[in-house]
C-alpha cells in the first residue's frame, strides 16, 4: 500500500494556518492523494478533484485559485492539467537514493509544462534535488535565483535545511 508522510511542522506552518478549514483540507489533498508523484507535480483534473473531495466543481475551482492567489501554495496548468505543489520538498523531500533520483528523473521529464519544474525547483533545499531539477527546467536558473535560494536556506531554523 502506498503512503504519504504528512510532518508535523506542515500544520504550524503560517499560511497552512491562515488557511480555512476547506482550503487546508484540499491542499492536504493536493499534497497525498493517488495522483500525487514523487516530484510535487503530476497530473489531475478538477473533475478529479471534485470526486475525491466530495466538493461541487465550482467550490473546487474557487479553492485552487485561492491557493494560487490568496496563499501561492500551488500553480495550476489549465490546458495540460498539471498541479505543482510550492513548497513539495519541504514536506516531502525527506531523503534520496539511486531509486529515488531515477524515479524522480522519469516522473521530471514527463512534465509538459516546464515552468512549474522552475517552480518547484526554487524552493527545493536539497543540493542533489536542486541539481536533478535544474536539468529539467524551463529557463536557467540565474546567479540571483540561486542568491535568493541560499538566502533563504540561511534564514531557516527548522530541521529541513540541508
Amino acid at each position: 500500500m502506498n503512503y504519504k508522510i504528512v510532518q508535523r511542522d506542515f500544520w504550524q506552518d503560517e499560511k497552512i494556518m491562515s488557511m480555512t478549514t476547506e482550503e487546508r483540507y484540499l491542499y492536504l489533498y493536493l499534497l497525498t492523494n493517488p495522483y500525487s508523484s514523487n516530484i510535487g507535480i503530476y497530473k489531475i483534473t478538477k473533475e478529479q478533484i471534485k470526486e475525491h473531495t466530495g466538493y461541487e466543481i465550482d467550490k473546487v475551482c474557487n479553492m485552487i485559485n485561492s491557493l494560487i492567489s490568496n496563499y501561492k501554495v500551488i500553480a495550476y496548468n489549465e490546458d495540460t492539467k498539471e498541479i505543482a505543489i510550492e513548497k513539495w520538498g519541504k514536506y516531502n523531500l525527506i531523503k534520496g537514493g539511486k531509486v529515488m533520483e531515477e524515479s524522480m528523473k522519469k516522473q521530471l521529464s514527463l512534465v509538459v509544462d516546464k515552468s512549474l519544474v522552475t517552480y518547484v525547483a526554487l524552493n527545493i533545499r536539497k543540493k542533489w534535488a536542486l541539481d536533478l531539477y535544474t536539468q529539467y527546467c524551463d529557463k536557467e536558473l540565474t546567479y540571483y535565483d540561486i542568491k535568493e535560494l541560499q538566502f533563504r536556506r540561511s534564514n531557516e531554523t527548522d530541521s529541513y535545511k540541508n
